[in-house]
């Protein structure tokens, strides 16, 4: 598998997140939907990146390693779930988000490496991990307050 193929892949599960996100703020209310919609963006901005990358970068056809192989198809079985968002609870929503949150960084900390130390995609994902990892937290206290 090639970076190329990997970053395809995140692009559209990044704009997939985001929707996640859309239907979670239509089924909140205050301050949780309004970070839902926030967080809605910033998936939208994460593909953005992405694509950047994908533009500025020069070698795409160097393949990726087996674990970033094994993490991506994790991510997309996870994405691929299609959890039914018009019968889905408020809690199944946050737990399918949650998933979504720590699949990907675990993905992300993977493609990390494969950047050589200090380089711009280094930089990007890396950044990418620590905003995952902001909206994981805001999962997680969701689903804590709903016990």
């Amino acid at each position: 598998m090639t970076l190329q193929t990997v970053l395809d892949a995140l692009v559209t599960s990044e704009y997939d997140a985001g929707a996640v996100y859309e239907i979670i703020a239509s089924r909140n209310e205050g301050d949780v939907a309004s970070t839902s919609l926030v967080f809605a963006e910033q998936e939208r901005q994460h593909a953005q990146r992405i694509k950047s990358l994908i533009e500025h970068r020069g070698d795409l056809n160097q393949q990726v390693s087996d674990e970033v192989g094994q993490r991506l198809m994790i991510y997309l079985k996870e994405s691929d779930s299609k959890i039914e968002a018009a019968a889905a609870s408020r809690k199944q929503l946050f737990r399918h988000a949650l998933k979504m949150e720590k699949d990907s960084i675990a993905l992300y900390q993977a493609i990390a490496k494969l950047f050589e130390l200090g380089s711009v995609g280094r930089r990007q994902f890396e950044d990418l991990v620590k905003e995952e990892q902001t909206h994981m937290y805001f999962v997680l206290k969701q689903l804590h307050d709903m016990e």
